[in-house]
C-alpha cells in the first residue's frame, strides 16, 4: 500500500475507533444523565474542590469549554463552585453529595467498560499501542507535521 493511502486508512481507523468508544461510553452513561465530557469533569473533581483551570488542563481543553460542562453539571446538582477566599480568580469545583453518589455508581461501571473495550489486546499490544499513540500525539502537538 502506498504511504499516502496507508496514512489515510490509519487516520480513518483511528477516528472510527474514537467514535465507537465515545458512542459506547454514551450508551452506558445515559441512565446517569451524563455525557462523556461531563464524566471527564466528574473524574477530575472531588469533594474538597479542584480549581477549574486544573480540570481544563487535565482534559487538554480550554477553560470556556470546561466552564460550559461545569454549568450543566451544576444545574444537575452534581457539582458546586466556590471562589477561593485568598484569590478571587480561582474557582473550585466540588462534588456535591449527589455528585459523589453518582460518581461512586459510575466509576466501577467505567472500570469494567474499559476492561471490556481493551481486553481484545494483550498487555504487550497495549504497551505498543500506548507507545505509538504517544509518539503520534507528540508529533501532532509539536507542529512537526506542518
Amino acid at each position: 500500500m502506498h504511504q499516502h493511502e496507508q496514512t489515510k486508512v490509519t487516520n480513518r481507523l483511528l477516528m472510527r475507533t474514537y467514535w465507537k468508544l465515545k458512542r459506547s461510553m454514551r450508551s452506558w452513561l445515559e441512565p446517569f444523565a451524563l455525557t462523556p465530557a461531563q464524566f471527564q469533569v466528574l473524574s477530575r473533581t472531588n469533594t474538597e474542590g479542584v480549581p477549574l483551570t486544573k480540570i481544563a488542563e487535565a482534559m487538554h481543553t480550554d477553560l470556556s469549554t470546561v466552564n460550559g460542562i461545569v454549568n450543566r453539571l451544576e444545574r444537575s446538582g452534581f457539582v458546586s463552585r466556590q471562589r477561593s477566599t485568598s484569590d478571587r480568580r480561582i474557582c473550585y469545583v466540588k462534588l456535591t453529595p449527589e455528585g459523589k453518589q453518582v460518581w461512586d455508581e459510575v466509576k466501577p461501571i467505567h472500570v469494567e467498560w474499559l476492561h471490556q473495550c481493551y481486553d481484545a489486546l494483550s498487555p504487550e499490544e497495549l504497551d505498543t499501542l500506548q507507545t505509538l499513540l504517544r509518539k503520534l500525539a507528540s508529533h501532532v502537538a509539536s507542529g512537526e507535521n506542518t
